[in-house]
Protein backbone atom coordinates (compact mmCIF):
# COMPACT_ATOMS: atom_id res chain seq x y z
CA UNK A 1 0.00 0.00 0.00
CA UNK A 2 1.19 3.44 -0.48
CA UNK A 3 1.09 5.66 2.00
CA UNK A 4 3.93 8.59 0.81
CA UNK A 5 1.29 11.39 0.14
CA UNK A 6 3.48 14.14 0.31
CA UNK A 7 4.02 14.64 -3.11
CA UNK A 8 0.21 13.95 -4.21
CA UNK A 9 -0.64 16.54 -1.60
CA UNK A 10 2.22 19.44 -3.00
CA UNK A 11 1.10 18.25 -6.26
CA UNK A 12 -2.38 19.02 -5.68
CA UNK A 13 -1.79 22.11 -3.47
CA UNK A 14 0.38 24.18 -5.87
CA UNK A 15 -0.64 22.94 -9.80
CA UNK A 16 -2.77 25.41 -11.47
CA UNK A 17 -4.31 24.71 -15.01
CA UNK A 18 -5.01 21.07 -14.18
CA UNK A 19 -7.10 18.43 -15.77
CA UNK A 20 -9.20 15.76 -13.43
CA UNK A 21 -10.53 13.16 -14.92
CA UNK A 22 -12.02 9.57 -14.08
CA UNK A 23 -13.17 6.43 -16.13
CA UNK A 24 -15.85 5.77 -18.78
CA UNK A 25 -19.18 5.36 -17.59
CA UNK A 26 -18.68 6.74 -14.06
CA UNK A 27 -19.71 5.24 -10.86
CA UNK A 28 -20.03 6.83 -7.18
CA UNK A 29 -16.61 6.15 -6.13
CA UNK A 30 -15.44 7.80 -9.61
CA UNK A 31 -17.26 11.18 -9.72
CA UNK A 32 -17.31 11.18 -5.24
CA UNK A 33 -13.69 11.66 -5.50
CA UNK A 34 -13.05 13.92 -8.62
CA UNK A 35 -15.32 16.45 -6.78
CA UNK A 36 -13.78 16.22 -3.27
CA UNK A 37 -10.43 16.56 -4.77
CA UNK A 38 -11.57 19.64 -6.55
CA UNK A 39 -13.45 21.19 -3.71
CA UNK A 40 -10.78 20.53 -0.68
CA UNK A 41 -7.36 21.76 -2.48
CA UNK A 42 -9.88 24.54 -4.49
CA UNK A 43 -9.59 24.10 -7.99
CA UNK A 44 -12.11 27.03 -8.92
CA UNK A 45 -8.72 29.22 -7.70
CA UNK A 46 -6.27 27.01 -9.77
CA UNK A 47 -8.07 27.04 -12.96
CA UNK A 48 -9.21 23.16 -12.79
CA UNK A 49 -11.32 21.27 -15.14
CA UNK A 50 -13.58 18.53 -13.92
CA UNK A 51 -14.26 16.07 -17.40
CA UNK A 52 -16.24 13.25 -17.54
CA UNK A 53 -17.27 12.39 -21.20
CA UNK A 54 -20.29 10.00 -20.68
CA UNK A 55 -23.62 11.04 -19.18
CA UNK A 56 -24.42 11.37 -15.69
CA UNK A 57 -26.47 8.55 -14.17
CA UNK A 58 -29.62 9.81 -13.10
CA UNK A 59 -29.42 8.57 -9.65
CA UNK A 60 -25.65 10.18 -8.46
CA UNK A 61 -27.20 13.55 -9.79
CA UNK A 62 -27.57 14.29 -5.90
CA UNK A 63 -23.46 14.70 -5.51
CA UNK A 64 -23.11 17.89 -4.96
CA UNK A 65 -20.95 20.15 -7.45
CA UNK A 66 -21.86 17.76 -10.34
CA UNK A 67 -22.45 21.28 -12.23
CA UNK A 68 -19.18 21.67 -12.60
CA UNK A 69 -18.56 18.53 -14.80
CA UNK A 70 -17.65 19.00 -17.88
CA UNK A 71 -17.40 17.46 -21.94
CA UNK A 72 -13.69 16.86 -23.15
CA UNK A 73 -14.93 19.41 -26.09
CA UNK A 74 -15.89 22.15 -23.73
CA UNK A 75 -12.14 22.02 -21.84
CA UNK A 76 -11.21 26.03 -22.06
CA UNK A 77 -7.37 26.31 -20.48
CA UNK A 78 -3.95 25.21 -21.42
CA UNK A 79 -3.37 22.29 -19.99
CA UNK A 80 -0.45 21.71 -17.70
CA UNK A 81 -1.14 18.76 -15.50
CA UNK A 82 -3.57 15.99 -15.84
CA UNK A 83 -4.55 14.04 -12.66
CA UNK A 84 -6.90 10.44 -13.11
CA UNK A 85 -9.18 9.05 -10.29
CA UNK A 86 -10.20 5.69 -9.82
CA UNK A 87 -8.47 4.54 -13.35
CA UNK A 88 -6.19 4.86 -15.07
CA UNK A 89 -4.68 4.54 -18.63
CA UNK A 90 -6.88 5.56 -22.08
CA UNK A 91 -8.77 2.44 -21.80
CA UNK A 92 -10.12 3.34 -18.60
CA UNK A 93 -10.45 7.54 -19.12
CA UNK A 94 -11.20 6.98 -22.52
CA UNK A 95 -8.72 8.34 -25.53
CA UNK A 96 -10.19 11.70 -25.74
CA UNK A 97 -7.63 12.28 -22.97
CA UNK A 98 -4.60 11.43 -25.13
CA UNK A 99 -3.82 14.62 -26.76
CA UNK A 100 -3.16 16.07 -23.47
CA UNK A 101 -0.82 13.50 -21.69
CA UNK A 102 2.12 14.33 -23.61
CA UNK A 103 4.40 16.64 -21.96
CA UNK A 104 2.60 17.18 -18.90
CA UNK A 105 2.42 15.93 -15.33
CA UNK A 106 0.18 13.48 -14.91
CA UNK A 107 -0.60 12.28 -11.33
CA UNK A 108 -3.16 9.19 -10.14
CA UNK A 109 -5.10 7.98 -6.92
CA UNK A 110 -6.54 4.44 -7.96
CA UNK A 111 -7.25 1.13 -5.79
CA UNK A 112 -8.05 -0.72 -9.12
CA UNK A 113 -5.19 -3.56 -9.79
CA UNK A 114 -4.58 -4.40 -13.79
CA UNK A 115 -3.50 -1.40 -15.38
CA UNK A 116 -0.38 0.17 -16.85
CA UNK A 117 0.51 3.83 -15.35
CA UNK A 118 3.02 5.92 -17.49
CA UNK A 119 2.64 9.04 -15.69
CA UNK A 120 4.83 11.07 -13.29
CA UNK A 121 3.35 9.87 -9.98
CA UNK A 122 0.75 7.16 -8.86
CA UNK A 123 -0.78 6.63 -5.52
CA UNK A 124 -1.83 3.03 -5.59
CA UNK A 125 -3.85 0.98 -2.72
CA UNK A 126 -5.77 -2.17 -4.18
CA UNK A 127 -6.22 -2.61 -0.51
CA UNK A 128 -8.03 0.42 0.17
CA UNK A 129 -12.12 -0.16 -0.46
CA UNK A 130 -12.34 2.57 -2.64
CA UNK A 131 -10.63 5.79 -4.29
CA UNK A 132 -12.61 7.98 -2.05
CA UNK A 133 -11.01 6.18 1.16
CA UNK A 134 -7.36 7.06 -0.40
CA UNK A 135 -8.32 10.63 -1.04
CA UNK A 136 -10.11 11.31 2.10
CA UNK A 137 -6.45 10.03 3.56
CA UNK A 138 -4.63 12.06 1.56
CA UNK A 139 -6.67 15.22 2.42
CA UNK A 140 -6.57 14.37 6.26
CA UNK A 141 -2.61 14.13 5.91
CA UNK A 142 -2.94 17.54 4.18
CA UNK A 143 -4.55 18.62 7.05
CA UNK A 144 -7.85 19.74 5.76
CA UNK A 145 -10.63 19.90 7.56
CA UNK A 146 -13.23 18.72 4.84
CA UNK A 147 -16.37 21.00 4.56
CA UNK A 148 -19.60 18.99 4.23
CA UNK A 149 -19.68 19.54 0.36
CA UNK A 150 -16.00 17.54 0.34
CA UNK A 151 -17.72 14.95 3.02
CA UNK A 152 -21.11 13.94 1.03
CA UNK A 153 -19.07 13.21 -2.23
CA UNK A 154 -16.19 11.38 -0.09
CA UNK A 155 -18.51 9.23 1.85
CA UNK A 156 -20.79 8.70 -1.22
CA UNK A 157 -17.57 6.93 -3.20
CA UNK A 158 -16.87 4.93 -0.01
CA UNK A 159 -20.37 3.24 0.21
CA UNK A 160 -21.14 3.11 -3.49
CA UNK A 161 -17.87 0.52 -3.31
CA UNK A 162 -18.99 -0.90 -0.58
CA UNK A 163 -22.33 -1.49 -1.33
CA UNK A 164 -22.89 0.50 1.82
CA UNK A 165 -20.03 -1.63 3.50
CA UNK A 166 -21.44 -5.00 2.83
CA UNK A 167 -18.43 -6.33 0.21
CA UNK A 168 -15.51 -8.07 1.61
CA UNK A 169 -13.56 -5.03 0.90
CA UNK A 170 -15.13 -3.40 3.55
CA UNK A 171 -12.01 -2.36 6.26
CA UNK A 172 -11.63 -0.70 9.73
CA UNK A 173 -10.17 2.10 7.60
CA UNK A 174 -12.72 2.85 5.28
CA UNK A 175 -15.02 2.65 8.60
CA UNK A 176 -13.37 4.73 10.25
CA UNK A 177 -12.94 7.41 7.09
CA UNK A 178 -16.92 6.73 6.39
CA UNK A 179 -17.26 7.39 10.32
CA UNK A 180 -15.43 10.49 10.68
CA UNK A 181 -17.42 11.45 7.35
CA UNK A 182 -21.11 11.07 8.97
CA UNK A 183 -22.02 14.26 10.88
CA UNK A 184 -21.03 16.42 7.80
CA UNK A 185 -23.85 13.86 5.26
CA UNK A 186 -27.27 12.92 4.94
CA UNK A 187 -27.13 9.63 5.30
CA UNK A 188 -30.79 9.05 3.97
CA UNK A 189 -29.68 11.05 0.41
CA UNK A 190 -26.83 8.66 0.17
CA UNK A 191 -28.44 5.20 0.75
CA UNK A 192 -31.59 6.33 -1.65
CA UNK A 193 -30.38 7.67 -4.26
CA UNK A 194 -27.17 4.79 -4.79
CA UNK A 195 -29.55 2.07 -3.88
CA UNK A 196 -32.96 2.96 -4.10
CA UNK A 197 -33.43 5.32 -7.30
CA UNK A 198 -33.30 3.85 -10.66
CA UNK A 199 -34.02 4.43 -14.57
CA UNK A 200 -37.79 2.55 -15.38
CA UNK A 201 -35.61 1.15 -18.53
CA UNK A 202 -32.59 0.46 -15.75
CA UNK A 203 -35.16 -1.98 -14.22
CA UNK A 204 -36.83 -3.52 -17.32
CA UNK A 205 -33.12 -4.59 -18.06
CA UNK A 206 -32.65 -5.88 -15.03
CA UNK A 207 -36.44 -7.73 -15.38
CA UNK A 208 -34.78 -9.17 -18.77
CA UNK A 209 -31.72 -10.28 -17.34
CA UNK A 210 -33.56 -12.18 -14.76
CA UNK A 211 -35.64 -14.24 -17.78
CA UNK A 212 -32.65 -14.47 -19.75
CA UNK A 213 -30.07 -16.01 -17.59
CA UNK A 214 -28.01 -19.24 -17.90
CA UNK A 215 -26.45 -21.35 -15.16
CA UNK A 216 -23.59 -23.24 -15.81
CA UNK A 217 -21.14 -25.40 -13.90
CA UNK A 218 -23.74 -26.84 -11.36
CA UNK A 219 -24.88 -23.64 -10.80
CA UNK A 220 -21.83 -21.96 -9.65
CA UNK A 221 -21.61 -19.97 -13.03
CA UNK A 222 -24.37 -17.37 -14.17
CA UNK A 223 -24.27 -15.23 -16.93
CA UNK A 224 -26.57 -13.05 -19.70
CA UNK A 225 -26.27 -10.87 -22.51
CA UNK A 226 -27.56 -7.57 -23.49
CA UNK A 227 -27.55 -7.18 -26.81
CA UNK A 228 -27.32 -3.75 -28.54
CA UNK A 229 -30.68 -4.09 -30.32
CA UNK A 230 -32.20 -5.13 -26.69
CA UNK A 231 -30.79 -2.13 -25.51
CA UNK A 232 -32.18 0.30 -28.18
CA UNK A 233 -36.08 -1.80 -27.46
CA UNK A 234 -36.10 -0.61 -23.85
CA UNK A 235 -34.65 3.12 -24.15
CA UNK A 236 -31.73 2.56 -22.58
CA UNK A 237 -28.46 4.25 -22.82
CA UNK A 238 -24.76 3.44 -21.20
CA UNK A 239 -26.24 4.95 -18.10
CA UNK A 240 -28.90 2.81 -17.45
CA UNK A 241 -26.53 -0.50 -17.09
CA UNK A 242 -25.68 0.56 -13.73
CA UNK A 243 -25.50 -2.85 -11.13
CA UNK A 244 -27.13 -4.97 -12.93
CA UNK A 245 -24.33 -7.32 -13.48
CA UNK A 246 -25.04 -7.73 -9.43
CA UNK A 247 -27.92 -9.88 -10.20
CA UNK A 248 -26.31 -12.41 -11.84
CA UNK A 249 -24.80 -13.57 -8.27
CA UNK A 250 -28.32 -13.98 -6.80
CA UNK A 251 -29.57 -17.51 -7.93
CA UNK A 252 -28.87 -20.10 -5.07
CA UNK A 253 -25.63 -21.54 -5.31
CA UNK A 254 -23.87 -19.02 -7.52
CA UNK A 255 -20.45 -17.99 -7.26
CA UNK A 256 -19.51 -15.97 -10.04
CA UNK A 257 -21.86 -13.64 -12.27
CA UNK A 258 -20.91 -12.58 -15.87
CA UNK A 259 -22.95 -10.02 -17.77
CA UNK A 260 -22.53 -9.02 -21.56
CA UNK A 261 -22.95 -5.80 -22.91
CA UNK A 262 -23.20 -5.63 -26.82
CA UNK A 263 -21.49 -2.15 -27.82
CA UNK A 264 -20.60 -0.71 -31.22
CA UNK A 265 -17.24 -2.52 -31.82
CA UNK A 266 -16.74 -3.63 -28.41
CA UNK A 267 -18.78 -6.16 -25.74
CA UNK A 268 -18.21 -4.95 -22.24
CA UNK A 269 -17.61 -8.29 -19.90
CA UNK A 270 -18.73 -7.62 -16.35
CA UNK A 271 -17.17 -9.70 -13.95
CA UNK A 272 -18.71 -10.50 -10.06
CA UNK A 273 -17.85 -13.72 -7.67
CA UNK A 274 -18.17 -14.31 -3.71
CA UNK A 275 -16.46 -17.15 -2.00
CA UNK A 276 -12.87 -16.31 -2.82
CA UNK A 277 -13.47 -16.70 -6.26
CA UNK A 278 -10.91 -14.06 -8.23
CA UNK A 279 -12.51 -12.76 -11.12
CA UNK A 280 -9.50 -10.35 -11.16
CA UNK A 281 -7.06 -13.30 -12.83
CA UNK A 282 -9.94 -14.21 -15.51
CA UNK A 283 -10.36 -10.15 -16.48
CA UNK A 284 -6.75 -10.21 -17.09
CA UNK A 285 -6.38 -13.15 -19.27
CA UNK A 286 -9.00 -10.78 -21.47
CA UNK A 287 -7.02 -8.14 -21.10
CA UNK A 288 -9.12 -6.10 -18.34
CA UNK A 289 -8.83 -6.16 -14.61
CA UNK A 290 -10.20 -4.73 -11.73
CA UNK A 291 -10.44 -6.21 -7.92
CA UNK A 292 -10.84 -10.39 -6.48
CA UNK A 293 -14.65 -10.11 -6.76
CA UNK A 294 -15.28 -7.28 -9.29
CA UNK A 295 -13.41 -6.94 -12.23
CA UNK A 296 -14.02 -6.33 -16.73
CA UNK A 297 -12.61 -6.25 -19.35
CA UNK A 298 -13.72 -4.85 -23.12
CA UNK A 299 -13.11 -7.34 -26.05
CA UNK A 300 -13.45 -6.55 -29.44
CA UNK A 301 -15.47 -9.13 -31.88
CA UNK A 302 -19.37 -10.36 -31.89
CA UNK A 303 -20.97 -11.02 -29.17
CA UNK A 304 -21.15 -14.65 -30.51
CA UNK A 305 -17.13 -14.92 -30.42
CA UNK A 306 -16.78 -13.79 -27.29
CA UNK A 307 -19.43 -14.75 -24.94
CA UNK A 308 -18.23 -18.61 -25.45
CA UNK A 309 -14.88 -17.59 -25.13
CA UNK A 310 -15.75 -16.00 -21.96
CA UNK A 311 -17.72 -18.58 -20.60
CA UNK A 312 -15.30 -20.94 -21.77
CA UNK A 313 -12.35 -19.66 -19.50
CA UNK A 314 -14.82 -18.98 -16.92
CA UNK A 315 -15.53 -22.54 -16.50
CA UNK A 316 -11.94 -24.07 -16.35
CA UNK A 317 -11.96 -21.82 -13.14
CA UNK A 318 -14.11 -24.35 -11.87
CA UNK A 319 -12.93 -27.67 -13.42
CA UNK A 320 -9.41 -26.73 -11.61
Amino acid sequence: MQKDYAKMIAFLKNQHNMLICGHEQPDGDCLGSMLAVYHAFDGESKNWRLVIPDTIPENLKYLPGLDLIIKPEDIDIEVEAVLMLDGRGLHRTGFWLEPYLAGRRVFCIDHHMGSFFEGEYLVLEPEASATAEIVAAIIEEAGIDPEPIVAMNLYSGIVADTACFRYMNTTSRCLNQAAKLLPKVDMEKVRIHLFEDCSMANLRLKGYCCTTMQLECEGKLCYAALEKATMERFGAGSEDLYNIVSYMLMPHGVQMGILFEEHDGFIKVCLRSRNGVNVNRLAKSLGGGGHMLASGARIKGPLAEVMPRVINAAKEIFAK
